[in-house]
């Protein structure tokens, strides 16, 4: 068995453990000396023994797993690491003895989710299906059961590629604020707007209350999912928030205020009627403006905060626009969100015409 060796850079005694010249685990302690190299030993032994006398099955364990889930994750995110389990994990080795259960039984787990019902998934889903992997046996080592490391898992080559996301032009986006369009009297207009103007999620837009819109600031208490049932607190951790209103944002929720007064409706952006708004009908409203303005087919309702954070992120640092948007702080926002429009490639060519870069 390897010995601890101690790691200048960070301060630390460290000790590998391997399986199949695979390093499965990674024991560090940081007191100096003999003690922290005792230490890395003790937890190794400790780690081991519990390894060695665990007859848990893939089932059972990852019941337990999703009770802690269940503890850490909204339910939306607990739903999905389930969903990935049932259908592509349990029916090759759910009822598994969970230490039998080689990498390689592990990885057929991926590569026979990779076609389903005769057709490839996205890459985006294969990822979220070894993702759900990779948090399953972080919880595994925490009960000291060995487990192979999720970067020997691999996404099988033949996948459905993932669809560029798209966003709104700023010609598109300039006929959707004109009030000299002939839609722009349309019921949905505001909610468009608003969306465009804040970057909030559909959902959270639907679930904004009266009590929520003091006339300058807007609180995020609350989303709407596409049944209609409301989920306090939102998609992550970080969508509770409360942001001041841009000039358009205001103007395109008081429109919605004024437009709907009359319904003595609980929420804002209400439907026609003063219930509740669906998602879906708000989806194929916007489907048919996007058709009026000439723009890509496969622009969504969600797209517009994608294009919201894309252009917001010219002008606002991505750790504000994280706070605004209701991001984590270790998401990529940028990364996933941001987009490069026709207009913006020209001004790129004009800058550097100008040399305005450095």
């Amino acid at each position: 068995m390897s010995k601890p060796n101690w790691n200048d850079k960070r301060k630390r005694w460290e000790l590998n453990l391997y399986e199949n010249r695979k390093r499965i685990h990674t024991f560090t302690s940081s007191k100096p000396g003999k003690a922290g190299y005792n230490a890395c030993l003790a937890k190794r032994s400790e780690w081991l023994s519990g390894a060695k006398d665990n007859h848990t099955t893939v089932n059972a364990q990852w019941d337990r797993f999703l009770k802690d889930a269940r503890q850490r994750y909204q339910p939306e995110g607990v739903n999905n690491l389930n969903s990935n389990y049932i259908n592509y994990i349990e029916p090759k080795v759910g009822n598994r003895k969970l230490t039998s259960v080689t990498t390689n039984e592990w990885q057929e787990c991926l590569n026979q989710a990779r076609k389903r019902d005769g057709s490839y998934l996205s890459e985006k889903s294969m990822k979220n299906i070894r993702n759900t992997l990779a948090e399953f046996f972080k919880f595994c080592r925490k009960d000291r059961i060995t487990m192979p490391s999720s970067e020997d898992l691999y996404i099988p080559k033949k996948v459905k590629p993932t669809k560029e996301k798209q966003i709104l032009e700023e010609e598109q986006m300039a006929m959707i604020f004109d009030d000299s369009q002939s839609f722009s009297t349309l019921f949905y207009i505001p909610f468009f707007r608003f969306a465009l103007a804040t970057g909030l999620r559909p959902g959270e837009i639907l679930g904004l209350r009266y009590e929520d819109y003091d006339g300058t600031f807007v609180t995020v208490r609350r989303s709407v999912n596409t049944h209609k049932n409301i989920r306090e607190g939102g998609k992550t951790k970080n969508a509770k928030r409360k942001f001041a209103l841009s000039s358009l944002a205001k103007q395109a929720i008081d429109r919605q205020i004024d437009q709907t007064k009359d319904l003595h409706s609980e929420y804002i952006f209400c439907n026609s009627f003063g219930k509740i708004g669906s998602s879906a009908k708000v989806n194929r409203s916007f489907k048919e403006l996007c058709q009026k303005i000439g723009a890509d087919d496969t622009i969504t309702l969600y797209s517009c905060r994608h294009t919201f954070i894309s252009y917001a992120s010219r002008i606002i640092p991505e750790s504000v626009l994280k706070s605004l948007v209701g991001h984590s702080v270790d998401m990529t926002t940028l990364k996933t969100y941001q987009h490069t429009t026709d207009q913006m490639l020209k001004e790129t060519a004009a800058a550097l015409d100008k040399k305005e870069f450095t």
